[in-house]
């Protein structure tokens, strides 16, 4: 769907992202699969528009990173680079937001959520324009 709307995609995300987060919830695997799936279809039509919803897709994330299913850690893999280079091109990505954030999921003892965090910290502390240490 998103892919179709092209330029007019901005104006249907609060529509079209929920249920697709939704569905990063569900019991089945192919479901969560396939949400991935959408979801990378959407961010990469909507680019910097998509970055609205960066806490709840970051969240998701998270716990897909440790996804039981292969399938859906890869796929979530994918999205996740994706939504990394979203960010570091956006001028509307706050630093200062994500820091609680990251704070809050550093205790997690699991080890696919804790390299999901490292490659986050990596990726934004090689940004010139993100200072981390702030």
């Amino acid at each position: 769907v998103t892919v179709a709307l092209a330029g007019d995609a901005e104006t249907y995300l609060v529509s079209i992202v929920p249920p697709v987060l939704k569905s990063f919830t569900d019991q089945d695997c192919r479901v969560r699969y396939y949400a991935c799936e959408a979801l990378y279809n959407i961010a990469k039509v909507a680019r910097n528009s998509f970055i609205i919803f960066f806490n709840e897709v970051f969240d998701a994330l998270c716990r897909l990173s440790a996804d039981s299913d292969a399938s859906v850690q890869n796929a979530a893999h994918l999205l996740d680079r994706l939504v990394k280079d979203i960010v570091t091109e956006s001028p509307s990505f706050s630093i200062e937001n994500f820091i609680p954030m990251l704070r809050e999921r550093l205790i997690v003892l699991n080890p696919y959520v804790r390299q999901f965090l490292v490659g986050w910290i990596t990726v934004l502390d090689s940004v010139p324009d993100i200072d981390m240490l702030e």
